[in-house]
C-alpha cells in the first residue's frame, strides 16, 4: 500500500479529521517539495498601496 495511502486508510468511510491532517508527516512532505519544486504563485509580487517606512526605509505607493 502506499505510504500516503495508509496514513488516511482509517478514514476510508469517514470524513479526514484535524488530527489525521497534523499526524500525516509524509503527506506534509510530499506537499512541501511538490511546492518547492514547482511554486504555485512565482513571480508575484504586491504593490503598496501607500506611502510607508520600513526598517529605515521611505517606500512610495505603487512600489512592487
Amino acid at each position: 500500500m502506499p505510504r500516503i495511502l495508509s496514513e488516511f486508510c482509517e478514514y476510508r468511510d469517514t470524513n479526514i479529521l484535524q488530527d489525521a491532517l497534523t499526524n500525516a508527516t509524509y503527506t506534509k512532505a510530499c506537499i512541501q517539495e511538490s511546492y518547492r519544486l514547482r511554486p504555485t504563485a512565482f513571480c508575484l509580487a504586491r504593490i503598496l498601496e501607500e506611502d510607508m517606512e520600513l526598517s529605515g526605509y521611505s517606500l512610495n505607493a505603487g512600489v512592487s
